[in-house]
């Protein structure tokens, strides 16, 4: 099976098995996608992580992906992981209909607004914001790239 960036649609499939419950919204709806749109989603997660500023450098000069990173010779799991848990929001109705509502607010300037007993603030560090900027819409994803985008010292 071909690397649809750093996994495979089996290596994605597993995951997705393995760490949501077969109750799960987010599980549900990635196996009732089709291997062509989980494959789309997979692709399209890729190509927004190989858009981040990622610290540090490639192991390899000249070598097509971001990772692995020096001094690395193998992509972490944290990052094949992220790409996954990407793909999986991706997929989710619920998110792309919610990403929708922000992409409004934003492009008309609204930076909070108020309904009833209801306010909301959107800031830097709001889902919404930080979704619009990386393309990255996964908190789970967010968390497991956060060490290769802040940078950390190996000890």
């Amino acid at each position: 099976m071909s690397t649809l960036g750093y996994v495979t649609l089996e290596e994605a499939n597993t995951y997705v098995k393995e760490h949501y419950l077969s109750t799960d919204s987010l599980r549900t709806q990635w196996e009732a996608l089709s291997d062509e749109d989980k494959s789309a989603l997979l692709r399209k997660s890729f190509q927004t992580m190989e858009l981040l500023p990622f610290t540090g450098r490639k192991t390899v000069c000249g070598q097509p992906n971001m990772f692995p990173r020096w001094p690395d010779t193998e992509v972490p799991d944290a990052v094949k992981y992220a790409q996954i848990e990407n793909a999986v929001s991706l997929g989710d109705s619920e998110n792309e209909e919610d990403q929708r509502y922000y992409d409004k607010l934003w492009k008309y300037g609204v930076s909070s607004y108020s309904i009833g007993n209801l306010s909301e603030r959107i800031s830097e560090g709001s889902y919404g914001a930080g979704a619009q900027q990386t393309g990255i819409v996964s908190t789970t994803a967010t968390r497991l790239l956060e060490p290769y985008l802040r940078g950390s010292y190996r000890i």
